[in-house]
C-alpha cells in the first residue's frame, strides 16, 4: 500500500486506487489491470482471499499491464 501511495505522491497526483473483490475469473482480472493501467490508476487492491491471483494467463490478458501497475494483497472483506 505504501508503494502506492509513493508513486501518486511521486507524480503529485492524489492517489487513485481499484480496490477489487471476488475476480475470481483471471481473464476478467488482467482486463481491469489493463484498464486500470490505461486509465493512469495508481495501484490495485485485491481480497486476501476468494480472488484470482497474478498468474500467466492474467499477466498475458493483461497485455503487460500486471508488470507496471502496483498491487497490494491483502484485505479481508
Amino acid at each position: 500500500m505504501n508503494d502506492i501511495l509513493e508513486l501518486a505522491s511521486s507524480k503529485n497526483e492524489k492517489p487513485f486506487i481499484v480496490i477489487l473483490d471476488s475476480i475470481q475469473d483471471p481473464h476478467n482480472l488482467g482486463a481491469v489491470l489493463r484498464t486500470a493501467d490505461g486509465a493512469g490508476v495508481h495501484g490495485v487492491i485485491l481480497p486476501e482471499t476468494n480472488s484470482a491471483g497474478i498468474t500467466p494467463v492474467v499477466e498475458k490478458v493483461s497485455s503487460g499491464a500486471s508488470e507496471t501497475c502496483a498491487g497490494c494483497r491483502g484485505y479481508q472483506p
